[in-house]
């Protein structure tokens, strides 16, 4: 079976985007939740 490099770059390319923004997304949520919870500890 031979794979086609230009096909498997950009399938690379796509996942690693991909983990990028699930990253991203998850980084975002987690710091919106200690910003959540540290004005509600002021309170």
């Amino acid at each position: 079976m031979k794979i086609n490099h230009k096909y498997a770059n950009v399938y690379i390319f796509k996942s690693f985007i991909q983990v990028c923004k699930f990253v991203l997304v998850r980084g975002s949520a987690i710091s919106f939740q200690d910003r959540e919870n540290q004005r509600l500890h002021k309170n």
